[in-house]
């Protein structure tokens, strides 16, 4: 499996607007880069101002893919992106570049045509829906390993709140519900988390608080009897580069193919001694440079 599959960060569908929304200005007020317009404290006043753009600026942070594109895309809004032909070929897969590339040669910014919006607003979040929600992610790595019938999955990870780590267990956990273990618990993307999030990545915008409480599994489950029983069909590591926790118990008793590794690093050279050292399981990386 010498193969490493691309991933993106992705939304949690609740954040994903029904439909386009009514707009009342151009331009969304956040300008990449200018810390004087980062003005929002809450998630709220900060989707609805992208609602009500038209359109909204965007680029690359530390990596290529960022959750600020999506955010844009899931409230109605179509992205400026930066220097979009910049991109790698193996990054951003499932964003609709080639979309947004048309549309951003009809130039309507500067040229309205408000048929020609609603058209392209409206496929843009139509494909948002069924390329970048969080279920639609997790089932894209269950294809592509071909884990589709699946009834056990336990979903190792530690560390600091993690884009790609929050967003994937969000959608398996709104897939299988407590038959997705996080171990241990993932406590900030629960409703019944407490503590202030204005720290954290983001400020928890998009990913705290979203999953009900009842949704947690047992954080004093023995992990490792359940390994040694197999109670698992797969065992996905959350974020690689950051936990190995339990991985010797793990390859004693899992096959290669019931092992997924996950990176989202924004640096894409942080994957590689983790992939080297694992090189037969299934491997998703989020930044993926040229050859």
């Amino acid at each position: 499996m010498e193969e490493i599959f691309p991933i993106s960060f992705s939304i949690p569908s609740c954040k994903i607007v029904k439909c386009v929304p009514e707009k009342s200005k151009v331009m969304a007020s956040i300008i990449p880069g200018d810390l004087k317009t980062y003005v929002y404290n809450n998630e709220e006043d900060y989707y609805l101002d992208y609602q009500r753009s038209r359109f909204a600026h965007t680029k690359k942070k530390s990596g290529y893919d960022c959750m600020r594109h999506i955010e844009i895309l899931a409230n109605g809004c179509i992205p400026i992106f930066e220097k979009i032909e910049e991109i790698p070929k193996k990054t951003m897969t499932h964003y609709p570049l080639d979309l947004l590339k048309e549309i951003y040669k009809e130039d309507l910014v500067n040229k309205w045509n408000e048929e020609k919006y609603n058209y392209y607003v409206n496929r843009l979040l139509e494909w948002t829906e069924n390329n970048l929600s969080s279920v639609s992610m997790a089932q894209y790595i269950l294809n592509k390993t071909g884990h589709q019938g699946i009834k056990n999955i336990l979903f190792i990870s530690e560390g600091r709140p993690d884009y790609l780590r929050c967003m994937t267990l969000i959608g398996f956990k709104t897939l299988y519900g407590k038959k997705c273990h996080d171990f241990p618990c993932v406590s900030h993307i629960y409703k019944d988390y407490s503590k202030d999030m204005k720290g954290f990545w983001g400020k928890g915008f998009t990913y705290g608080k979203v999953l009900n409480e009842a949704l947690k599994c047992d954080d004093n489950a023995d992990i490792p009897a359940l390994i040694e029983k197999h109670h698992y069909d797969i065992v996905i590591y959350g974020s690689i580069n950051r936990c190995e926790k339990h991985m010797d118990l793990v390859q004693k008793y899992y096959k290669n193919n019931e092992i997924i590794l996950l990176c989202g690093d924004d640096n894409p050279e942080i994957a590689k001694p983790f992939f080297k050292k694992y090189p037969n399981n299934y491997k998703f990386q989020r930044e993926i440079p040229n050859k």
